[in-house]
């Protein structure tokens, strides 16, 4: 599996979620529903493409 990474991505992430210490459990919480989104965004993603593939197979 190759990862990839796009730069301006990357870019738009770091400008809205700055990385910090967090100090907090409401900062926590904040970042923890953001990497949580994300990654559910990305085994969507995954999936999409897996029956994308299989269709056109």
């Amino acid at each position: 599996m190759t990862i990839t990474f796009d730069n301006k991505t990357y870019s738009q992430l770091l400008a809205d979620i700055p990385p910090q210490v967090i100090e907090t459990e409401d900062e926590y919480e904040r970042i923890l529903k953001v990497a949580e989104h994300l990654t559910l965004k990305k085994i969507l993603l995954q999936r999409s493409e897996l029956w994308t593939n299989c269709l056109s197979d």
